[in-house]
């Protein structure tokens, strides 16, 4: 299952266009992971 799939659905539902869905509801739930993965690559390089 992808990544907020059913809150993406929901926003939708509510009337969020495409860019609206991206950024309240898609990278808040990707964001802490991109983050921790930055701070690791940087860390080893």
């Amino acid at each position: 299952q992808a990544v907020g799939d059913e809150y993406e659905a929901l926003a939708q539902t509510l009337g969020a266009n495409r860019w609206q869905r991206f950024r309240h509801v898609l990278l808040p739930l990707i964001l802490p992971g991109v983050l921790s993965v930055s701070v690791i690559v940087l860390a080893f390089t």
